[in-house]
């Protein structure tokens, strides 16, 4: 019965990992590309393949800070960035700001939605991995 037991978790174990890949945290990068329906036409990306992490760029700016919570509740923040100025600041602090108000992360058609309490959401796209790894 013993051995019965372990050849199903055994059997089980890559389903219940493709099942968690598939509702659980999404690591890796993604690129952001709408802010509550309107497209964000500068570059910012988010990286998420650290536990507890996260890091990117915005349009001007590195960034990194916590990010803390079970899946699909989170939070993100306080962040730290670089100080650089450029043209688009203003599309970088609403990145930023959204960012550190994100309540809630989800999968939807293959796109990372990241939404806080009042329902504002960012939509992000995968990013392929970097050539290095």
């Amino acid at each position: 019965m013993r051995e019965a037991m372990f050849a199903l978790l055994v059997l089980a174990g890559p389903a219940m990992a493709q099942d968690d890949m598939i509702h659980g945290p999404v690591d890796g990068r993604w690129a952001l590309q709408r802010i509550d329906d309107a497209p964000f036409t500068a570059r910012a990306e988010l990286d998420l393949s650290r536990a507890g992490h996260v890091s990117g760029s915005g349009p001007c700016n590195g960034f990194s800070g916590r990010m803390e919570g079970d899946w699909p509740a989170m939070s993100i923040g306080p962040l730290r960035s670089t100080r650089r100025a450029c043209p688009e600041l203003d599309q970088e602090n609403l990145y930023f700001t959204a960012l550190q108000s994100v309540q809630h992360g989800a999968m939807r058609d293959g796109d990372l939605v990241l939404a806080d309490t009042a329902g504002r959401e960012m939509v992000f796209t995968p990013l392929p991995a970097p050539l290095d790894e």
